[in-house]
């Protein structure tokens, strides 16, 4: 299965494209669309053209065969694939193959999936606001039943209802993981305590 126009739309907007190397978040050199590997190093320019290629050479050598291997014979549906590959490709198939989302996908359950995305918010063990609203606009493709464009970035004052619904979707997939959480879109101590307990 291929990533459609939506999963690779949300990638690019996600990664940005940068033809010169640089340092990402947490130190790993990186190029093109978020490309990393033992050739991507310091000085390292490249294309639009080898920026593009780079891109859906990963995607088809490692992210999508990844996906499909970690979601086995479950039937999936072309959004919750794209949402998973641009997930995938944000966090590495091997996190994505251990994932609560998988697990959830796998068993049916759908809505508890969706809701796992936004436990992938972190980098270095921080918090990124660019990553919680990645999150969002991928559960909310999951969950679409036709695949839109992605949004564009909002201005940060017309997130503040979005954001109270994701927190509730994240103490819903807190509640799935064990914690015992009210889900009232609150971000307070027990629900920061039990994300971080999820994720260490």
């Amino acid at each position: 299965m291929n990533i459609g126009e939506a999963g690779l739309a949300i990638i690019k907007k996600w990664e940005g494209c940068r033809l010169v190397a640089y340092l990402d978040v947490v130190g790993v050199w990186t190029v093109g669309f978020g490309d990393t590997g033992p050739d991507v190093v310091k000085g390292l320019r490249i294309t639009q053209d080898e920026a593009d290629r780079r891109l859906a050479d990963r995607l088809a050598r490692e992210f999508e065969p990844g996906v499909e291997k970690a979601l086995g014979q479950a039937p999936v549906r072309q959004n919750q694939f794209d949402a998973m590959v641009s997930l995938a490709y944000n966090v590495g198939v091997g996190t994505f193959s251990r994932s609560s989302i998988v697990r959830h996908h796998i068993a049916g359950d759908y809505d508890a999936a969706a809701d796992a995305f936004l436990l992938y918010r972190m980098a270095g063990g921080k918090v990124y606001d660019g990553l919680v609203r990645r999150r969002i606009e991928e559960r909310g493709l999951y969950l679409s039943e036709v695949s839109p464009p992605p949004l564009p970035h909002p201005p940060i004052v017309d997130i503040v209802d979005p954001i109270a619904d994701a927190v509730r979707a994240l103490q819903r997939a807190l509640n799935a993981e064990g914690a015992r959480l009210l889900v009232d879109g609150d971000l307070g101590n027990r629900t920061i305590a039990a994300y971080r307990a999820a994720v260490a």
